[in-house]
């Protein structure tokens, strides 16, 4: 064997070593993908903290939010994103500047995050209003909205339209996170659709179908995990609860960041292998979701909903912004009515809140109604008849009045929706004229519309109570009703139709519009026709605005966070502070509404209307073929038998 050889060989040896070594020094074996996701929903406008009347502590609060979101990134070492579901806006003095400022969707970019979802009270201050929003915003998180369907008729969405053809709106989005691709895309769902009036001419399509397509693109577009923020909600009943229902019907969605339902979860929903989480309400949450991507499959590594609470120190910069928001509300909002942030306008023994029926809370707001606009009329010498009675509604009531005092904007957080038909803040109080027996349609939505479709459908009466049989025909529950009197007190009212007697009725104009609508909803079982103090209807509810300044032209709308304000100063000032104490009758709820359950025969049909009369109607001939049925049955088997013994014998 040669020397060449040996060396030649030797040296072949050397150069696979060499390459083994840098091979393996070079390369690392693909490594498990992690992934943490913090998610949010429904923060609806709550910059500061609040304090919670379960915990008896300090909650929520963006600057709280900013102090979690740094720690979470910090402690990680893998990729972080942070995704909202959706209602950013609405619930606080601070949407008040927001079509100025834009601060919800600004704070939100500076905090972290990602990308935020389109939801339904986004739309409270129209179509061009949401387009505001996002120009005035600065540095702003990705907004995604991917079953938004424009009118081509109407010009009055172009500007919103506009911010989708710009691409500052976006039907999805992808973030590229080190080697994951993750794909986002936003719904409304059919329920929260329903709920947004002033989104019009803006429709959504439906949800099932524009998750789909969603899908399938992203699955185009080669990525690893597909989030879907889903503004629909969750219900207890599975078969009402959309996001579930989404899960069930569309594969391919890895998870969903639900919204609307302000339900809080704490351990995450599995559907179709479809992961779902919803982190409540108001900031008080923040959902914190470690993933791990490997070969096309999600595990849950560890999920927890971390409490927004006072042990968490708050970041200085954004609650120095905060602080600075304000005072701009003060100059820019607040100033006009002669109040402040946090000037404190009243105070209280007693906590009042909303409950699933009838609240000390709602009592108060319904009596402000009914004072507020015969108060404002009176001062500005109004002849004409005044508010007999006046309603609330469950489903707009956002707040609570926790024992000491009252500030302002805690009055305002207590009902803080809408827009007037002046383009301003707050929704302001209408009085139509009725007839007594669609008084009593009015209060059937409470005995039978909001068990069936929940409790923000619930009512709140001033100027009345009532009883109702929860047992009687649905529609025909009410039994007696009851007007109050100044001087008399409570006395008896004759709801039947013969009686053209016609009563002033005031509400907010979300609620009135709702009157005008219920009997499309009821087979027109509950039609309302609302009417001018002579009688005649009233195709447009605006002429029903209050205007609380005749002598100045145009209207100007009392606004019912106003009308609250004003009711509470109406009290008498007591203590060293000199403020109005809130009265001892709305310790507890005045019990308004009293239901008296009965199947006595009597009681289910005394005074039937048409419905109770029909439902019995089909109950006895129900019951009259039943005999029929019985009594031909009986008659068969007796013939059988009688044969069967004649081919015996």
């Amino acid at each position: 064997m040669s020397k060449n050889y040996f060396y030649k060989k030797n040296f072949k040896r050397f150069l696979f070593f060499l390459f083994f070594i840098f091979f393996f020094n070079n390369f690392s074996w693909p490594a498990p993908s992690n992934l943490t996701i913090i998610h949010s929903n429904d923060l609806h406008s709550h910059l500061r903290p609040s304090f919670s009347l379960e915990k008896r502590k300090s909650i929520g609060g963006f600057a709280r939010i900013a102090s979690i979101v740094k720690k979470i990134k910090q402690e990680r070492s893998n990729p972080v994103i942070v995704l909202d579901a959706g209602d950013f806006m609405m619930g606080s003095l601070f949407h008040t500047i927001s079509r100025e400022k834009g601060l919800e969707l600004t704070l939100m970019g500076k905090i972290g995050y990602d990308a935020v979802a389109i939801g339904n009270h986004e739309f409270d201050f129209k179509p061009v209003g949401l387009a505001k929003i996002i120009t005035s915003g600065t540095n702003i998180p990705k907004i995604i909205a991917s079953n938004l369907v424009f009118s081509q008729k109407s010009s009055l969405d172009d500007d919103l339209e506009k911010l989708f053809l710009k691409k500052v709106i976006i039907p999805y989005y992808i973030l590229q996170k080190n080697d994951l691709k993750i794909g986002v895309f936003s719904l409304i769902g059919k329920k929260a659709s329903e709920v947004m009036p002033f989104a019009s001419p803006v429709k959504i399509s439906d949800p099932i179908k524009a998750a789909s397509d969603l899908v399938r693109k992203l699955k185009e577009k080669k990525v690893d995990l597909i989030i879907c923020l889903s503004h629909s909600g969750l219900h207890e009943d599975r078969s009402k609860s959309e996001d579930e229902i989404l899960a069930q019907k569309v594969s391919g969605i890895d998870l969903i960041i639900s919204g609307h339902s302000h339900t809080k979860i704490v351990k995450p929903l599995l559907v179709n292998k479809t992961i779902i989480v919803q982190a409540g309400e108001y900031g008080q949450y923040l959902g914190l979701l470690d993933l791990n991507l490997e070969e096309h499959k999600t595990k849950i590594l560890n999920y927890e909903l971390k409490p927004i609470d006072d042990k968490i120190k708050e970041n200085v910069k954004i609650k120095s912004l905060i602080t600075s928001y304000q005072k701009l509300i003060d100059e820019n909002f607040l100033k006009k009515y002669d109040l402040r942030f946090t000037d404190p306008v009243a105070k209280t023994d007693f906590d009042l809140f909303p409950s699933q029926g009838e609240s000390n809370l709602g009592n108060l707001i319904a009596d402000s109604i009914r004072w507020s606009i015969n108060f404002f009329e009176a001062k500005n010498s109004y002849a004409g008849p005044k508010v007999r009675i006046a309603l609330e509604s469950n489903g707009l009531i956002r707040g609570n009045f926790l024992k000491g005092k009252v500030s302002v904007a805690e009055i305002f957080k207590v009902f803080p929706l809408g827009i007037g038909l002046d383009d301003s803040v707050g929704y302001p109080l209408a009085s139509v004229y009725l007839y007594p027996f669609e008084i009593k349609r009015i209060l059937e939505i409470v005995t039978s519309v909001a068990p069936l479709k929940g409790k923000d459908y619930f009512l709140h009466f001033s100027g009345l109570k009532f009883e109702y049989n929860p047992k009687r025909v649905i529609f025909d529950r009410v039994t007696k009703i009851w007007l109050e009197d100044d001087s008399l007190g409570y006395q008896a009212l004759d709801y039947s139709k013969s009686n053209k007697t016609l009563y002033r009725l005031a509400a907010n104009i979300y609620n009135a519009s709702f009157l005008k609508v219920i009997g499309d909803y009821t087979w027109h079982f509950l039609e309302i026709n609302p009417k001018d103090e002579k009688g005649h209807p009233l195709n447009v509810l605006a002429e029903a605005l209050v205007d609380i300044n005749k002598r100045t032209p145009g209207t100007q709308e009392l606004k019912e966070w106003l009308g609250l304000t004003e009711y509470l100063k109406s009290f008498q000032k007591e203590g060293e502070d000199n403020l109005p104490l809130l009265p001892k009758k709305y310790q507890e709820s005045l019990k308004r509404i009293i239901a008296k359950p009965s199947y006595h025969p009597y009681k289910l049909l005394k005074n039937g209307s048409l419905i109770t009369w029909i439902f019995c109607g089909l109950g006895i001939l129900g019951f009259f073929l039943f005999l029929l049925g019985s009594f031909w049955l009986i008659k068969k088997l007796i013939f059988k038998f009688v044969g069967n013994r004649n081919a015996t014998s």
